[in-house]
């Protein structure tokens, strides 16, 4: 098996382990923004949301880094979808996991 391949599988599955972890409650730590905030800024946020849209969207973007390869062939592809996923993940942030 090639060895870029083994590299990129293993990657891959350490990433869907981490966002597993803040999906579950059990790496808020590396929500660094919310983790480091204030009592009064953490108070804003709704953290089950938080870390459903951070795991959500770490999955989403291993999925496309998978996908987009074999869909398309343009270079440039996975950094514009890289940056489309980062501008609703940003959008979500401060809308959805706003606390009401």
């Amino acid at each position: 098996m090639n060895i870029e391949l083994i590299i990129a599988i293993i990657g891959t599955l350490a990433i869907i382990i981490l966002a597993i972890a803040i999906m579950l409650g059990k790496a808020d730590l590396t929500m660094i923004d919310y983790y480091f905030s204030s009592p009064e800024k953490r108070a804003q946020y709704n953290v089950q949301r938080l870390r459903l849209l951070t795991g959500g969207t770490l999955i989403f973007i291993i999925a496309l880094e998978w996908i987009l390869p074999f869909v398309t062939t343009a270079d440039a592809a996975s950094l514009i979808a890289l940056i489309v996923v980062i501008a609703l993940y940003k959008l979500l942030e401060s809308t959805w996991t706003r606390a009401k």
